[in-house]
């Protein structure tokens, strides 16, 4: 009995030694947990009060709705974060013209701070965090476009937080389930383009803030690579006729590469709400693309100083349809100055793109004709094509005055056709050169187009070869065209009650003004230096057309009325 009390009492001896100082150790590292965690807590928002209103210069403040501190000071949890505008420091840069080309406002409602290096923090000053996570974010920015800001020079984020923080690492940052509101703002018009980005995520990689890394050009904002992605992108046309999407935006910084998934334009309301909006004939567009891809893309630039800057640009199989109703009455609108080249010379950004790469696309115009209310469709289909030199920029122009655009494809059916333009971008007067080919048509391709246009149909047509040559300006084009063509023969129709039917005496006038083939060789009629003069509410599209309309009709209709007046007698 005695010898099993001196055991209990040996066993209690060691429990006494070693369980007392663990329990002082774990008394001891909760006070200093408990006292880290007090201390540490003012030091979070001195630092928070620095990093917004100090690396801002005063333009932001900050509120915050609770935070707590982990027991080891290794982790830290912020609710509520709100980053705004400070009206009175806003008010005071805007009057004075020298506000950022970017303000912003940021609502956070969850951010976790991992790994954090208290002892660095308290000690040295100096911001170490292994991850930070920020998820249900909603994120505000304006661009500000005016010539009248001024670019006075601005201190580094360094430089304006250096007297209270040494140095800022982080590993990563994950922003996920951000919705993004991205608007641009023109001083001159008061014009307001808003986009709406769904549901994003950021990942930014590696930021490092001391006194060198803001001259580092291997970094971005501080940053190794920053990684972005959204689901949905949504914007409205500024004249509200059309809505904008595209379902998936991927953006690595460091690679300089944009992809972008089923982008799609599509009328925002019905056609018959769409003419009286406009009040005459408009062109109505529906575009999908599955997929773009810019490379070597500057989002810098776009962001701070809205330049849109490309190595190239890839376009996989767009659709684009464009729809003209003529029957909502003409439009005589001054179309003057309006060529691609000139808008893309008045555009409000700045444009450099080297090559865009139009790959399998399919391309529609659709008219509605007033005279006869139908509809015909002008169809190209395998469309490729490669446009270079896109910019306007006067000092690249100088060295590169033409914008090129090769485009083949097939029209109407299995028919080529070869197109190249060129836009003089140097030139004051709108100069421009078209050349086309095309191989082959028959009657069946042509007849949608003459039944809508001109209530007629080709019995027999078949076209060996065309060759188009235009060049333009402002106020006038001249075309030339080679015309091979055989076995032309029309029929005119009439309505006879709601049946189309072949009206004998004018089809038999119509044969006679025409010219039933043209051949190559001696016989053979060219359309030589044939100008028009261009009307001010015409396109560069609609010049095009209407001279190579004239040069057709020059070939196609006969010329020598005292044969004709003959064949007319001899045939009665």
């Amino acid at each position: 009995m005695e010898i099993k009390h001196q055991k209990e009492t040996k066993k209690w001896k060691w429990v006494l030694i070693i369980g007392i100082p663990v329990v002082l150790i774990i008394i001891i590292l909760s006070i200093v947990a408990l006292s880290l965690n007090t201390f540490l807590k003012p030091v979070i928002m001195k630092n928070l009060q620095t990093l917004v209103v100090d690396g801002s210069d005063s333009l932001y403040k900050f509120s915050l709705k609770d935070y707590s501190v982990g027991s080891n000071g290794r982790t830290v949890v912020l609710n509520g974060l709100k980053i705004e505008l400070d009206s009175a420091r806003y008010f005071k840069l805007k009057n004075s013209n020298t506000l950022p080309k970017l303000i912003l406002s940021i609502n956070l409602n969850y951010v976790k701070l991992s790994g954090l290096n208290a002892l660095n923090l308290i000690r040295h000053h100096d911001i170490e965090v292994r991850n930070i996570l920020m998820s249900g974010a909603d994120i505000f920015i304006q661009q500000q476009l005016s010539d009248s800001i001024k670019t006075t020079p601005t201190k580094t984020l360094y430089q304006l937080i250096k007297n209270d923080i040494k140095s800022i690492k982080i590993n990563q940052i994950v922003l996920q389930d951000a919705d993004i509101t991205f608007r641009t703002q023109q001083h001159k018009t008061q014009l307001k383009d808003s986009w709406r980005f769904e549901k994003s995520r950021f990942q930014i990689d590696e930021i490092y803030v001391d006194s060198l890394s803001h001259s580092d050009a291997e970094r971005i904002l501080y940053a190794s690579d920053i990684q972005f992605q959204t689901k949905n992108l949504k914007m409205k046309s500024a004249d509200g006729n059309h809505d904008f999407s595209i379902s998936n935006t991927q953006f690595a910084f460091k690679k300089r590469n944009l992809k972008l998934d089923s982008v799609r334009i599509y009328p925002s309301n019905s056609q018959s709400e769409f003419n009286k909006k406009m009040g005459h004939e408009a062109n109505r567009l529906t575009i999908s693309i599955p997929n773009i891809e810019l490379n070597k893309f500057n989002a810098s630039q776009l962001l701070v100083e809205n330049n849109l800057e490309a190595q190239n640009i890839s376009i996989q199989n767009p659709k684009i349809l464009i729809y003209k109703d003529r029957t909502a009455g003409p439009d005589f609108t001054n179309k003057m100055f309006q060529y691609p080249h000139h808008l893309l010379l008045k555009a409000h950004l700045k444009i450099n793109i080297d090559k865009v790469f139009i790959k399998n696309g399919t391309f529609t115009y659709s008219e509605k004709k007033a005279e006869t209310s139908k509809v015909s469709d002008f169809k190209f289909t395998k469309v490729n094509g490669l446009i270079e030199n896109i910019t306007n920029e006067a000092m690249k122009i100088t060295k590169i005055r033409w914008c090129k655009a090769k485009i083949k494809a097939n029209f109407m059916g299995p028919n080529p056709v070869n197109a190249n333009f060129l836009f003089d971008l140097g030139s004051k007067n709108g100069h421009f050169i078209s050349d086309a080919t095309l191989g082959s048509l028959s009657a069946q391709n042509i007849n949608p187009i003459l039944l809508s246009y001109a209530n007629s149909e080709a019995e027999s047509f078949m076209l060996d070869k065309l060759t188009y040559h235009v060049e333009g300006y402002d106020y006038k084009a001249t075309g030339n065209l080679k015309f091979l063509y055989r076995n032309l023969k029309l029929t005119v129709l009439k309505n006879n009650s709601g049946e189309m039917k072949k009206n004998r005496i004018i089809s038999f006038a119509a044969n006679i003004l025409l010219n039933n083939e043209n051949l190559s060789g001696i016989t053979e009629r060219k359309a030589i230096n044939i100008v028009h003069k261009r009307l001010p509410y015409k396109n560069y599209f609609g010049i095009i057309c209407k001279t190579l309309i004239n040069c057709i009709t020059k070939i196609v209709l006969k010329e020598n009325k005292k044969n004709l007046t003959k064949m007319a007698k001899k045939k009665k």
